[in-house]
């Protein structure tokens, strides 16, 4: 009887020693696992840090090409008008003097008539 109770014992002993031993090495591989998907998880979240960064970086760029852009856009248009303005206020000044031509050669024509006509009375 007592034999078989020590045999027992010790069964049972080697069993709670191989349980601890495999208890300690889940344990391990509990923390390992821990510290990798701790690691992945900070790499994960500086790496959206800097996407982030970047992503501000290329919004604050890209609003200064859009600005420039519409500032390089305002001053060809103010140029063109300005050309577009040159041009009719040329034409005009044309127009003016073909005027002045016209009304020298009309009053010299009237001259001429009031002259005649002077003349024809005076006959």
């Amino acid at each position: 009887g007592l034999e078989t109770t020590i045999t027992e014992l010790s069964q049972k002993l080697d069993q709670l020693e191989e349980f601890k031993t495999k208890r300690d090495r889940w344990i391990d591989q509990e923390e390992t696992h821990n510290a990798e998907k701790t690691k992945i998880i900070d790499d994960y979240e500086l790496r959206l840090s800097k996407l982030m960064e970047a992503q501000k970086h290329n919004e604050i760029r890209w609003a200064d090409d859009i600005r420039k852009q519409r500032q390089r856009m305002h001053e060809e248009v103010k140029a063109e008008i300005q050309d577009q303005m040159k041009v009719e206020v040329a034409n005009m000044s044309t127009e003016h003097a073909q005027m002045g031509l016209d009304l020298k050669h009309q009053s010299s024509l009237m001259k001429t008539f009031m002259a005649e006509s002077d003349k024809r009375k005076e006959r």
